[in-house]
């Protein structure tokens, strides 16, 4: 950036100079193709900083990402958060995380075996704190006695 300005300011200076030797509409000439440069300058310098701020965003989600998985306990294909080397909570689904690069997403307790993920909709037999009892696309039908 620092630059720029350095060229804007010899730019002036040159504009000094050029203005002895040209006439009024060559030295205006000039001047509307030097500000179409600072416009273009200004436009490429915003557009750097947009894309800057976007990158930064991605790498921070990445890095949020990977410090969570690093944190991560795999039980019989289930990933559980840790505390204190045991699985806490629900697990995360592993539909999601291979369909969609790594994404997390938390399972939702359905009753204590069973658990559904918000995101895909696939059920799984797998409870809080590690509890896998094998994995199923639906869970089962629960009927009250005397009803069909």
């Amino acid at each position: 950036m620092s630059g720029i300005l350095t060229d804007l300011t010899k730019g002036a200076r040159r504009l000094a100079e050029i203005k002895k030797d040209f006439s009024d509409l060559e030295f205006k000439e000039r001047i509307l193709e030097l500000r179409e440069l600072l416009l273009a300058a200004k436009e490429e310098i915003l557009n750097r900083d947009t894309e800057i701020a976007e990158l930064k965003a991605t790498l921070m989600a990445h890095e949020r990402r990977a410090e969570l998985q690093s944190n991560l306990l795999e039980v019989e294909g289930f990933k559980y958060e840790v505390s204190e080397g045991k699985p806490v909570g629900l697990p995360f689904c592993p539909t999601c995380e291979v369909k969609e690069d790594g994404k997390l997403y938390r399972l939702g307790r359905m009753n204590d075996q069973y658990s559904e993920c918000p995101n895909c909709k696939y059920s799984f037999n797998a409870g809080s704190n590690g509890l896998v009892h094998g994995k199923r696309t639906r869970p089962p039908i629960h009927r009250k006695r005397g009803f069909v």
